[in-house]
């Protein structure tokens, strides 16, 4: 009996990001796009300047483009990118082919451990890419470069048979080190595999 796969992929964006990290000491205080301060930006972060304005409240917000994280000083924080992760297609379940991610880094920062979980449970092994640059996916698919922004289910140690049954997130850590420093998170997504 031949059976055959089918290829898909889920993305979330950017803003859906949250810092592991939440306090004042950790994370500074970030500037709106028109350049006030935001008070709980250390918290949550603050959404990333678009190309289309937004009327909100009188004031004409740039936003969409993902959200930014700035450091306060030389520190480590990490992220979770939760990715939609369809766990039964049919009456299988579906397998990691590729976990992708689309960021841009100011000077200071650098991309040092990401770690995928299922649910609760961690899957595979660590990647250290030790890199820090601009892939925000405004190249569109030029951005998705392998060793920067897109990794195999090999480079954690899975061998594509590791099915997913609650949910995929990717944690990124991320050192900053210097005051100022920041990384705008735009989107996250997964490449799935399922055999039919």
């Amino acid at each position: 009996m031949r059976t055959d796969s089918k290829k898909f992929s889920s993305w979330t964006h950017g803003v859906s990001v949250v810092a592991v990290i939440q306090n004042s000491r950790e994370m500074g205080l970030a500037q709106d796009p028109t350049g006030h301060s935001v008070a709980n930006s250390d918290v949550l972060g603050f959404n990333a300047p678009g190309k289309i304005p937004l009327p909100i409240g009188g004031v004409s917000w740039n936003g969409g483009a993902g959200k930014v994280f700035r450091s306060r000083g030389a520190t480590r924080n990490a992220f979770h990118c939760p990715v939609p992760t369809p766990t039964l297609f049919g009456l299988k379940r579906p397998t990691l082919s590729r976990v992708m991610f689309l960021y841009s880094c100011s000077v200071g920062v650098r991309i040092e451990l990401l770690r995928l979980y299922d649910g609760p449970a961690q899957v595979g092994i660590d990647v250290h890419p030790q890199t820090a640059a601009n892939y925000d996916g405004s190249a569109k698919a030029q951005d998705l470069v392998a060793m920067h922004t897109l990794f195999t289910a090999a480079d954690f140690g899975l061998n594509g048979e590791t099915a997913f049954y609650w949910g995929l997130d990717l944690l990124v850590v991320v050192a900053f080190d210097e005051a100022g420093s920041q990384i705008t998170f735009t989107g996250a997504g997964a490449e799935f595999n399922v055999e039919t």
